[in-house]
């Protein structure tokens, strides 16, 4: 195990800010004509801001930040009625003055209006671009679209990347015309992990405090201010962070004390941020351990790692007290009880005789496909169970233990999906009802990340990540390509009952990205304090 990094405590700094600043509001007299108004408090989040000041009665704000456009202008009403006011300001633009409309109402119904000429500073050189392919308007789902960075990724770090112009990415959200609108400055937060939002408005995203790769001692709650709320401590975080109903906190990371890798999940207290459960997958679903290693197709009797399962996505489901977790390197999907792990169900091609991995008792847990067009899962990211029931995964389509050969490099067929899977737990079958690949094809072939999210009744967004392209221009999609194809990228894709009406991509060698989610810049109404 390699020795533990040390790291400072950035939320000190943090605090430290917030408390002058808040000292420096309420010490000056400012109202809505002349606000307190201050750029990237945080020095984490450079398109955004807090306004200050105080009125004579109590009053409650709307804030308008303006757009090129209809569907790229947000509007927020916040909540009660106060004299002294704290607005977080979101997606501004970058490298100029934005008229920002403040407007007051009071019980009355009296209203007072200011525009307030908010400057930023220019974006990073190396920040990604986008380019709209496809546009329609009426049709697409309001908000920015939030990536995360790829910065502790091979390819931009190796002399081939780097001869072919790659460029990692930052954790950022652009807007429908491909402006970016807001990003955290330091590129290793929310790298090549976790990025997902919470009920109050703030994102779970993994911490700078890295260990290697895409590994982190911790992750943070942090608002769109940039503003860490909590940290939550445990080696070897990495996939997916999540927010249980009532609040707790649930990590992928790996058990301490062994050379396992991916394997583990431990539950947060909100509040105290210490561990209050924790599971095993080797004890879910135990393997045999002379099949737990991870092998290369060119080296296979060598062991690499001891990333038997590479647990990448969970989600739960409240109705039964059940987690259902993806372990990208069994090609399964595995839903058990979160009070006496008991294996529900598996979603898994099954294989024959001796080459059947799961376990004898378990085998009856394996679901039975019904139904035409049936799909298994194979190197498959991202779980969302719908309102419905129904399980929405991003499916690579590419092999990784499927018969355990070809360790890595065997692709099932050339078009990754985003694929609805409907369970019927007293029959123990599951149907196929949905996919996305019949418009894009080779186009999204994605072989090692991709994310699929609802939005809605026939209405999904699909992340096709890491499409990969050698130098003359041929796509590949074999898994250990990711580590030796100059030329990577990433398609965006929103369907809207099996119409496309969003379509984009990085435009250029800009990598990929592990999570992306449609998301309004404020989620919840309330003020910043």
């Amino acid at each position: 195990m390699e020795e533990r990094k040390q790291y400072e405590d950035r939320s000190l700094g943090q605090q430290k800010k917030k408390e002058e600043f808040i000292r420096e509001c309420r010490e000056g007299n400012y109202t809505l004509e002349n606000p307190r108004i201050a750029v990237d408090l945080f020095d984490a989040a450079p398109l955004t801001a807090v306004c200050y000041f105080r009125t004579e009665q109590d009053t409650r704000v709307v804030a308008k930040i303006p757009g090129r456009d209809i569907e790229t202008t947000f509007k927020v009403a916040f909540r009660g009625y106060a004299k002294e006011h704290f607005i977080p300001i979101h997606a501004l633009y970058a490298g100029k003055e934005n008229p920002v409309e403040i407007t007051v109402f009071t019980k009355d119904g009296k209203k007072h209006s200011n525009t307030l000429r908010i400057l930023t500073g220019n974006l990073p050189e190396g920040m990604q671009k986008i380019r709209i392919m496809e546009m329609k308007r009426d049709k697409v789902q309001p908000g920015l679209i939030f990536v995360n960075g790829n910065y502790g990724l091979p390819m931009h770090k190796t002399e081939e990347g780097r001869r072919a112009g790659q460029k990692p990415t930052y954790t950022a959200a652009f807007d429908r015309n491909g402006d970016i609108r807001w990003y955290f400055s330091d590129m290793i937060l929310a790298n090549v992990g976790p990025m997902n939002p919470t009920a109050n408005g703030n994102l779970l995203v993994g911490s700078e405090k890295e260990e290697h790769g895409y590994y982190t001692q911790s992750c943070y709650e942090m608002s769109l201010l940039g503003e860490i709320i909590h940290e939550y401590v445990c080696e070897g975080m990495h996939h997916d962070v999540i927010e249980l109903p009532e609040g707790n906190i649930v990590a992928l990371t790996r058990k301490p004390g062994t050379e396992r890798e991916e394997d583990y999940m431990v539950e947060f207290d909100r509040n105290t941020c210490q561990i209050v459960r924790e599971w095993d997958a080797k004890e879910i679903l135990p393997i045999p351990e002379s099949a737990i290693h991870y092998r290369r197709q060119d080296t296979p009797d060598v062991p690499e790692t001891l990333d038997w399962i590479h647990m990448n996505s969970l989600d739960y489901d409240e109705t039964d007290n059940t987690f259902i977790f993806s372990g990208r390197n069994q090609d399964a999907l595995v839903k058990f009880d979160a009070s006496t792990e008991e294996v529900k169900w598996i979603l898994t091609e099954p294989a024959e005789g001796e080459e059947e991995l799961v376990p004898p008792h378990l085998r009856d847990r394996i679901l039975q496909p019904v139904g035409d067009g049936f799909s298994y899962p194979s190197g498959q990211h991202k779980i969302t169970i719908m309102p419905n029931g129904d399980i929405l995964i991003f499916n690579n389509m590419v092999a990784y233990h499927k018969y355990r050969r070809n360790m890595g490099d065997e692709i099932i067929n050339k078009a990754s999906r985003a694929i609805v899977y409907r369970v019927d737990e007293e029959e123990m079958t599951v149907r196929q009802i949905w996919a996305s690949d019949w418009r894009t094809g080779v186009e999204g072939n994605s072989a090692v990340m991709g994310n699929a999210d609802y939005l809605g009744v026939g209405h999904y967004w699909v992340n096709y990540s890491a499409t990969m392209f050698m130098n003359d221009g041929s796509q590949t999609q074999g898994y250990w390509d990711f580590a030796v194809a100059p030329v990577q990228n990433c398609l965006f894709v929103e369907y809207l009952n099996d119409e496309i009406v969003f379509k984009a991509r990085y435009d250029g060698n800009f990598g990929n990205c592990y999570r992306s989610h449609v998301m309004m810049p404020y989620l919840t109404k309330e003020e910043w304090g």
